[in-house]
This record gives structure tokens, sequence and C-alpha cells, in this order.
């Protein structure tokens, strides 16, 4: 996922682990986050990929933008994240800017 990721001109890093790890993931999360990085994240309200671009610590929430933010907010409670049914978190950011080999690409999008 990675190496399709960089495809954006960005390497990115991931954390990824059991849903017991979920304090550990927000500090990874928070600590990129304070930092200007958007994340990429799975199952934050949805089976879905959203953009992860904020985080409310009174809250104790993130602030992702989704396919149902428009109908009801950005807010993500950690509470219930991730969802029971996937018991997995996944996390994606970006690191540092990439020259992609264009010819590698290719052979890389073919395998």
């Amino acid at each position: 996922m990675l190496r399709r990721y960089a495809r954006t001109g960005y390497r990115w890093e991931r954390f990824t682990a059991p849903a017991t790890r979920r304090e550990e993931a927000i500090a990874w999360a928070a600590a990129r986050l304070e930092k200007g990085l958007p994340l990429i994240g799975w199952d934050m309200r949805l089976h879905d990929f959203a953009v992860v671009y904020g985080i409310d610590r009174g809250g104790r929430a993130f602030l992702v933008d989704d396919r149902v933010s428009g109908q009801t907010g950005d807010v993500a409670p950690w509470d219930s994240w991730p969802s029971e049914a996937v018991g997995r978190i996944d996390l994606f950011a970006p690191v540092e800017p990439v020259e992609d080999d264009p010819a590698g690409a290719i052979v890389d999008s073919l395998a």
C-alpha cells in the first residue's frame, strides 16, 4: 500500500494495529496532526477511508472528511473507533516528497 501511495508524490508512513492499541494510535496521529499533516484513516466512522484533518482532545475525537461529513458533521469520536466489526486501526501519514520513476510506476501498476 505504501508503494502505491508514493505515486501521489509523497513517501508515506503507516500505523496499523489491533483496536487494543487505540491510545497509542491516537498519540501517533496527534503528533502528525499537530504538525499540520493530514492523515488517511480507515473505518473512522464508515468502513471506508477518510481524510483526518484535525484533533479535538477535549471532545476525544478526530475531525474527518468522509462521505457522511456533509450530513453528520466532521466529528469522529475515539470511543467508537475502530468499529467492532473491523477491529483494526489503519492510519497513513505523508512524510516527504518523492520523485517517482515513471517507468517503474507503470511496471508496478501491472503487478
